[in-house]
């Protein structure tokens, strides 16, 4: 991901209408390469912290409602206590159960960069998948 710079706001715009959160209060989890939209995705939905987790973050300034952590190997939370993820999906199919594990009820998983296995990993997590493009696919719980 590298140094900060800018972000498609339109790729925000996009990450913001998949997870499919419209307001707070809640946590959000960005993981890998959509950790990069943590300051967008906070302007756009009022009331939630995002948790962007990616070691190059360590070197982008602090932005409000936003945590940089690094984590290994997987999501530091509870299951089901956040309101939705996104996912980077060259990480692998830890990272996307990982996801499927802390997502609450009703909430969604977004996988950019989905390997052709993405799809039934997120249903062999119990998730439901609503929508896949090339690319992305993006699942829920319940």
């Amino acid at each position: 991901m590298g140094t900060p710079g800018a972000v498609d706001a339109a790729e925000t715009d996009r990450l913001t209408a998949l997870i499919g959160v419209p307001e707070g209060p809640g946590t959000l989890a960005l993981v890998g390469a959509p950790a990069r939209h943590a300051p967008g995705l906070v302007d756009r939905v009022p009331g939630v912290e995002v948790v962007a987790v990616d070691p190059d973050l360590a070197g982008w300034p602090e932005s409000p409602r936003v945590s940089r952590m690094v984590a290994w190997p997987g999501i530091p939370f509870f299951d089901a206590t956040l309101r939705g993820a996104a996912i980077d999906g060259t990480l692998g199919v830890g990272w996307i159960e990982e996801a499927a594990r802390t997502i609450a009820r009703l909430a969604r998983v977004v996988v950019f960069e989905a390997s052709a296995g993405t799809a039934e990993a997120l249903e062999g997590a119990g998730l439901r998948v609503l929508a896949t493009e090339t690319g992305t696919v993006v699942a829920a719980k319940g």
